[in-house]
């Protein structure tokens, strides 16, 4: 039998309403808060499982670029519903059975706009409950369709994909089909367009 490997975390990524906050997060954690039912009787004291609730933890740093951390919660806070997000392990790895994606709802609460000392990045704790889970997480361990191998394009910035592509020639197309299908940057699409006119050139 195979030695067991552990998880590790090198480059875990969570999205919050489809936009990527992977590098702004230094933690992350998906926590059951379990509560007990205590019954007294004359046969004596007995404890029963109560309901669950999960919660999503997250450290981040404040960003006010488009679609950094600020603009990305603001707009959760103020539409007052709640947003879908996705925590995967590996960012650079498919959606596996050994590399699940957790996925779900929160529900969006005010969170500190500003924090640290001076000289320091500032950043803060995110902790918003997760709605629609039970006793075990919804996983997903299947690629998403139209993501190249696993890989969302929309989730990453430029220079990650050109990364990825360097890692995995085969799959120029089928990243710009995915692109194009998903939040269709123009910027972006003229870069990989490019890549794919190199590669195949080569």
């Amino acid at each position: 039998m195979a030695d067991l490997e552990p998880v590790i975390l090198t480059n875990p990524e969570l999205t919050i309403s489809g936009s990527s906050l992977k590098c702004l997060m230094s933690h992350i954690e998906l926590t059951p808060d379990v509560a007990t039912i205590e019954v007294k009787s004359s046969c004596g004291i007995r404890e029963y499982p109560g309901s669950v609730k999960w919660t999503l933890k997250a450290s981040l740093y404040h960003s006010y670029d488009p679609e950094g951390t600020n603009e990305v919660l603001t707009a959760a806070v103020e539409g007052g519903v709640p947003v879908p997000f996705t925590v995967v392990a590996s960012s650079s790895q498919p959606v596996s059975a050994t590399n699940p994606e957790y996925t779900g709802e929160l529900i969006p609460q005010p969170f500190t706009p500003l924090s640290g000392d001076v000289g320091d990045a500032s950043s803060f704790d995110l902790e918003w409950s997760i709605t629609g889970w039970l006793n075990t997480p919804i996983t997903n361990i299947v690629p998403v369709a139209g993501r190249a191998g696993g890989f969302d394009p929309a989730a990453h910035t430029v220079a990650e994909v050109e990364e990825y592509l360097a890692e995995h020639p085969g799959e120029h197309s089928a990243i710009v089909a995915a692109e194009r299908a998903g939040k269709n940057r123009a910027t972006l699409l003229s870069t990989l367009e490019a890549l794919v006119q190199v590669g195949a050139s080569a």
